[in-house]
């Protein structure tokens, strides 16, 4: 069993074909205080497991952990159901979640990670920061010849 996909975003659904629809990726939080963000974060996540593996239920759990190692938060074990997938496709069966963090906020400035656990045991996690906007590194200049540019770029050699 392991994390084939993880990821943090505005918004994600699955839609009726079992495909992930993913809004907004991203992995830098920006909070004028972190202990009051209070954010929109979406955790997307796809598991795959081998038949052999299905002998017994699984329990998935999410650990909030900080750059020190201190658990910030855990949701509680929730059941996971695994189905089949098509053949050609990673693994014999697979479970997908979408689970969002309403109005999340963070003990500090600093990294942190979502640990995915199944029964207890870590199958991996996604980084991600929660900055101060001052940090915010500013916008590039945009290319010659898009909006907001100095102006149009030289089409033609010599002029």
């Amino acid at each position: 069993m392991h994390l084939d996909l993880i990821a943090i975003c505005d918004m994600a659904n699955i839609d009726v074909a079992g495909k992930f629809n993913i809004i907004g990726e991203f992995n830098t939080v920006f909070a004028q205080n972190p202990q009051a963000a209070n954010v929109d974060i979406t955790l997307v996540g796809r598991i795959i497991a081998e038949t052999t593996e299905m002998a017994t239920g699984h329990q998935i759990s999410i650990a909030l952990i900080d750059a020190d190692g201190t658990e910030v938060a855990r949701l509680p074990n929730q059941p996971v159901s695994f189905k089949k997938v098509l053949p050609g496709t990673s693994g014999n069966l697979r479970a997908d979640f979408v689970l969002t963090l309403a109005r999340a906020s963070f003990p500090h400035y600093g990294s942190y990670r979502f640990d995915v656990l199944i029964n207890g045991r870590h199958l991996g996690g996604r980084e991600f920061y929660v900055l101060n906007p001052q940090a915010r590194p500013a916008a590039p200049e945009p290319p010659p010849g898009l909006p907001g540019s100095a102006g149009p770029p030289d089409l033609l050699p010599g002029s």
